[in-house]
């Protein structure tokens, strides 16, 4: 079989010497690949026996050379299966092995895989979130599926990582979790960052990831209107935690924070300008961009309602807040009750303030996208969605657009 070792032995007749012996090669298969080896014995070709590859005859001397060949084909087998445990294996390492040379160090993606996400780990709270943490670890929880069940194999060496490989794990990812494209298209990217992460190491030359294209598709944005906005703020209810999320997600619409800036703000967070004005003064957990926003009215009503002490410690928490996955799944509840027919989020709220609060009225793309704390405008126009009213209105000052045609005299 391919895929596993034999071990034979032959003689190498051109290599006769005065004695009219020539030596025993050894010969190594695996893979479909062989390597011949000198075994450092030499026989007379009248007493060999090809068949059974031994020397014929019981004499003493005859019997040592074949225990020799014996237990040199069994360190081969030995060697194949010890480094067989750590998964596939070349036939180099196995010869490097017998000759009792260190063999080249493999690096595996399972290991390679663990090993980023353990990084990323330790910097959570320094230059990665927790949720940013998350998303790794549900990609290596996929890519160990796929190796171990799919493909049948304990690890993979990344050197042997093709456009294959990839284009397989994305159509896996696809066909047996059901992931919609932008879900597969955002987990094998996360892999592909961590193989940026193996040529950053220098376990690879190249990411096998280049030239690959998985693009995201175009999917529709939940953004809320002006009216469905007002029916949420006028909407009080008894439960706590509903109330809770319905002031957290308000505070988005009316500041544009993402969910994990608005659970990390602090009291020095908060910075008085002039003219009285409050502003929100921080930097991005997740791009580390800093921004400046105006606290309105309507954001201070909601942190005021949550803060009633004079003296604040710089360093607390501004706001409880519950995990992102609790707070959406309550929001789909107000949603529910308020009659809002549209999947809505903690990221709506950033949509919101971005487009129905800012944009529609008025308020530059340039200025909205540095409140955002994007590092790019292209990324601000994404979330823009500019209302039919307000397109109107732009349109309106072109008067002939808007004349009635005379009617035809008769």
């Amino acid at each position: 079989m391919r895929n596993m070792l034999t071990v034979s032995f032959y003689l190498k007749h051109q290599r006769k010497d005065q004695r009219k012996e020539v030596p025993v090669i050894i010969r190594v298969k695996l893979h479909g690949l062989s390597k011949d080896i000198t075994s450092g014995v030499r026989v007379n070709p009248a007493r060999w026996d090809s068949k059974f590859a031994v020397v014929k005859g019981k004499s003493t001397a005859d019997k040592q050379v074949n225990d020799l060949l014996n237990l040199t084909k069994h360190r081969f087998l030995q060697i194949f299966t010890q480094l067989s445990y750590d998964g596939e294996i070349t036939l180099d390492q196995i010869v490097e092995t017998f000759h009792g040379e260190q063999p080249k160090r493999r690096h595996l993606l399972l290991r390679l895989v663990q090993e980023h996400n353990q990084h990323i780990k330790k910097r959570i709270g320094i230059d990665y979130t927790q949720s940013t943490y998350e998303k790794y670890w549900a990609m290596e929880i996929r890519i160990n599926q796929y190796v171990k069940q799919s493909l049948e194999k304990p690890d993979i060496p990344i050197l042997q990582l093709d456009r294959k490989f990839i284009s397989n794990f994305f159509l896996y990812l696809k066909e047996v979790h059901r992931n919609q494209h932008n879900s597969a298209t955002k987990t094998s990217k996360n892999l592909k960052r961590v193989l940026s992460y193996a040529v950053e190491q220098g376990y690879i030359e190249q990411n096998p990831f280049d030239g690959f294209q998985c693009g995201y598709k175009e999917m529709p944005r939940t953004v809320l209107t002006m009216e469905e906005l007002q029916r949420i703020e006028q909407k009080t209810f008894q439960m706590h935690r509903l109330e809770l999320a319905k002031d957290l997600f308000l505070l988005q619409c009316y500041s544009g924070l993402s969910y994990v800036d608005l659970a990390g703000l602090r009291w020095k967070n908060i910075v008085k300008g002039s003219d009285d004005v409050y502003w929100l003064e921080m930097t991005r957990r997740k791009t580390g961009t800093s921004t400046q926003i105006p606290l309105f009215p309507v954001a201070i009503r909601i942190i005021s309602k949550y803060n009633k002490q004079e003296d604040f410690n710089p360093e607390a928490t501004l706001l409880p807040a519950y995990c992102i996955q609790k707070t959406n799944s309550y929001l789909k509840e107000i949603a529910d009750i308020c009659g809002i027919n549209k999947n809505l989020t903690t990221h709506a709220g950033r949509r919101t303030f971005a487009s129905t609060v800012m944009l529609n009225n008025g308020v530059r793309i340039e200025a909205v996208s540095r409140m955002l704390a994007h590092t790019s405008i292209k990324i601000t126009q994404q979330y823009a969605k500019v209302y039919d009213h307000h397109l109107l209105d732009q349109t309106k000052h072109i008067n002939w657009l808007w004349d009635k045609p005379k009617a035809e005299s008769e």
